[in-house]
């Protein structure tokens, strides 16, 4: 396999550790080089004048070349070469180097944006040598979001334009997509090792609920053996047939996060009330590349919500007046709370969970809702391939 061309950039501020660690790649890890400059140290210059090069460079060959690139913090420079098409950029400043990895092997990262004031050049070296010896998974899932990713940024669908008095969303459809993921709070591993070897190659997605009997009077697999985290690591064998998303319906679910990503999880809701630590489950979804999503009652206090609503990626509200357990009928005041969250919010994914049927999917997509997890309508189902089936046609898939 031909090693790609490796480019570097910086400004002043990085200027040191580039001329440190680019011979480090050059001559001990033996890649081919080019240097985009500073070739010289200015306390005046401008970042944007070295960084676009080498971005440039990696957007007209992003198989074939990646790039270094430095800053005081990363950021910036990792904000402009994000605005060229192809080019994924990850930043890096020290801490956990998982960071690092999952930006190749999950998001195919072609550029390295290195804080240099937060790193010393042996923190530096062992991180481009991981980036640059680390590959991408070639995984439907993920080549899928990267293509995704790609094609939103050429053809501009992130954009938003001001139209007199108000900012109108290009294409705000293509972020509310409507989607069927059947759930399931399990008894066994054998039950939802069944459902979800009956809706493979039919079901995109799967949201298995883990409830522990703690945070709702109710207790699911895995927390009805003895050893939870072996328990969990089964979910494995279906990560590349399903993105799975875990409905984690216990408290502190932060304990249970890196568990996640090495189960390979697409999507994780903590719920309401579940923990005090909701920034570090933000932070850790957004560090390691899955969503995240805050569960809500139609009881939660909407502030809640309105506190946190920019920073989670998705919403789910509950269809039902107490979480956990299936069966239950529908909370009429889903119908309003729907109504109000897709108002204020018109941009926000909006899912629902707890009695979700072929009756009520209409008047929850009349409301605003465009996500749906369906559980005993499909689980307990006579034939689950059918039910799915003519759910998927009741939302319109």
């Amino acid at each position: 396999m031909v090693q790609p061309i490796i480019y570097f950039a910086t400004d002043h501020a990085g200027f040191e550790l580039k001329q440190a660690l680019l011979p480090f790649v050059r001559d001990i890890l033996g890649y081919e080089v080019v240097d985009c400059g500073a070739t010289s140290l200015n306390p005046e210059d401008d970042f944007t004048d070295f960084i676009s090069q080498a971005a440039r460079e990696v957007a007209a060959n992003p198989d074939g070349a990646k790039a270094i690139i430095l800053g005081g913090s990363g950021q910036g420079e990792a904000m402009l070469a994000n605005r060229f098409h192809s080019v994924r950029a990850v930043v890096y400043y020290g801490g956990n180097k998982d960071i690092i990895t999952l930006s190749r092997t999950h998001n195919d990262a072609n550029i390295l944006s290195l804080g240099a004031r937060f790193v010393t050049l042996e923190e530096a070296k062992k991180a481009t040598m991981l980036w640059l010896h680390t590959a991408h998974v070639r995984i439907e899932k993920y080549d899928r979001r990267i293509k995704q990713t790609d094609d939103i940024s050429a053809t501009g669908k992130n954009i938003v334009h001001a139209h007199e008095e108000s900012l109108v969303s290009v294409q705000t459809d293509e972020y509310l997509k409507k989607s069927l993921a059947p759930s399931l709070p399990a008894s066994s591993f054998a039950e939802l090792q069944h459902l979800c070897e009956s809706l493979a190659g039919l079901a995109n997605e799967i949201q298995i609920d883990i409830v522990d009997g703690e945070f709702a009077p109710f207790t699911s697999w895995p927390f009805t053996e003895s050893d939870v985290r072996s328990e969990l690591l089964k979910l494995k064998q279906f990560s590349d047939n399903f993105a799975l998303e875990l409905d984690c319906m216990c408290l502190s679910p932060e304990t249970y996060l890196d568990l996640f990503v090495e189960i390979g999880v697409a999507r994780v809701i903590i719920h309401a009330e579940s923990t005090d630590h909701y920034e570090t489950c933000i932070a850790h979804a957004h560090a390691h590349g899955y969503k995240i999503g805050l569960g809500v009652l139609n009881s939660t206090n909407p502030k809640l919500l309105d506190m946190y609503a920019n920073s989670f990626d998705f919403v789910q509200i509950m269809g039902i007046a107490h979480i956990g357990q299936q069966g239950q009928p529908f909370d009429e005041t889903t119908i309003s709370t729907v109504k109000n969250v897709r108002e204020k919010y018109p941009h926000l994914e909006i899912a629902i969970d707890g009695a979700v049927n072929e009756t009520t999917i209409p008047r929850l997509l009349e409301a605003g809702a465009n996500r749906f997890a369906p559980g005993s309508a499909i689980a307990k189902a006579r034939d689950i391939v059918e039910a799915y089936k003519q759910l998927a046609r009741v939302i319109g898939l």
